[in-house]
């Protein structure tokens, strides 16, 4: 019930008065929403994810540097490669989700985000598990540069 009204108020804000930060926010705030939401299209049990991955998607085109969005859709990606992990599916499958889960995490450190940095474990986590998928560790490569090093120090041994 709190899902639904949330959407309800949300969806009422008029964001012309809003700067692309705010914006940005609302729109993470919609995604939120819409990931906990029942999809009456859907089978029972089933939430409405895609329209969850367009909110978030909408939210970093407003504002790319919102990192707080970027962590929220990374959770999104995780949900979904987790539940990929628990019924074995495709390789391919996996592959994707891990590197959209990695790539959203990495982007909110990049960004400022408290809670990204946070995370990082979870991003070695994906990388030591699924590191023999293609992709996974490129996407490391490639977005790891624009982290700070300072972030990696608790990881070091």
């Amino acid at each position: 019930a709190g899902a639904v009204q949330g959407m309800s108020a949300l969806n009422k804000i008029n964001l012309d008065y809003f700067n692309n930060n705010q914006k940005a926010e609302i729109l993470r705030l919609k995604g939120e929403f819409l990931s906990r939401l029942q999809d009456p299209r859907g089978a029972q049990g089933q939430f409405r994810v895609e329209d969850a991955h367009s909110a978030f998607s909408t939210a970093l085109a407003t504002s790319e540097s919102h990192g707080k969005a970027w962590v929220s859709w990374g959770n999104l990606w995780d949900s979904q490669l987790q539940a990929k992990l628990d019924r074995g599916v495709d390789d391919a499958q996996k592959a994707s989700y891990a590197e959209y889960t990695v790539n959203c995490y990495l982007q909110g450190v990049r960004y400022g985000s408290d809670r990204a940095r946070m995370l990082l474990s979870k991003v070695l986590w994906i990388i030591d598990t699924l590191d023999e998928l293609p992709g996974v560790g490129a996407e490391f490569d490639k977005n790891a540069e624009h982290i700070p090093s300072w972030n990696w120090i608790l990881w070091v041994p």
